[in-house]
């Protein structure tokens, strides 16, 4: 699978013309060791996972201003990670990743002769989907109310 195979939706948009789409998924892990344990090595244990997303796409006015807003009312958001396919990857296959964040960075740059582009970063809230299937509870970000 490559790159252009899979788009990223915030809300009931595609990331405008994304060039880099990055989900970050890190399990929470505690020691569990005793003082009776003797191995000297650590018990870890799963204790939940925290996620976040980022983008950079090409800058697209009404796409960049309605996900800044969104931002700026702490409002959390639904995120696909999904893969495509058919004429120019406009056929959804499946999702594969998906879940809400809250979006906490946003970049804009403008350099001569170049294309505008939009940078996006997301703290995960709430559980997650993998393939579809809800796995447990995030340790992340509680939204505002």
């Amino acid at each position: 699978m490559q790159g252009q195979n899979l788009r990223l939706f915030i809300g009931e948009k595609v990331v405008a013309g994304a060039t880099d789409c990055t989900v970050h998924i890190a399990a929470t892990l505690e020691d569990s060791s005793t003082k009776d344990d003797t191995s000297g090595a650590p018990n870890q244990e799963f204790v939940g996972y925290t996620y976040d997303i980022s983008s950079e796409s090409l800058f697209a006015v009404d796409g960049s201003i309605d996900m800044l807003q969104t931002m700026m009312a702490g409002q959390p958001v639904a995120f696909d990670f999904e893969q495509t396919n058919g004429d120019k990857n406009q056929v959804k296959v499946k999702s594969l990743v998906s879940g809400k964040v809250l979006l906490n960075d946003a970049s804009f740059k403008a350099t001569n002769k170049q294309k505008a582009t939009a940078s996006f970063q997301a703290q995960g809230v709430g559980p997650l989907s993998i393939n579809g299937k809800e796995i447990g509870s995030a340790t992340a970000v509680t939204p505002k109310g």
